[in-house]
């Protein structure tokens, strides 16, 4: 975890507090797959529309993200990719795998 990170992090409450250890170990390994990963697709054209969904808080976001990932073929990060910030196809491919 970076020391601004660490920083922010010592100002939350304890319970809500995140591991440095647990982060360090996630930060080392995303650094790990990220070279590997980017030589998977550094020459590949996105083919696709991205959508990004924002907004602010109580204003109909999580509902709207929800409906389109209900209903239509498309595809959003979950909480266990969202750790793969760094090889987020990893992330993808595990989370499949998972669920």
């Amino acid at each position: 975890m970076s020391d601004s990170l660490r920083h922010f992090n010592e100002k939350r409450t304890e319970r809500y507090q995140k591991d440095s250890g647990e982060e360090d170990f996630l930060l080392a390994m995303n650094r790990l797959l990220q070279a590997q990963e980017q030589a998977s697709y550094r020459d590949v054209e996105i083919e696709h529309p991205l959508i990004f969904i924002f907004g602010p808080p109580r204003s109909g976001t999580t509902l709207i993200s929800q409906l389109i990932a209900h209903c239509c073929d498309t595809g959003f990060i979950n909480n266990l990719m969202a750790r793969f910030w760094l090889a987020p196809l990893h992330g993808i491919k595990l989370s499949r795998s998972v669920f």
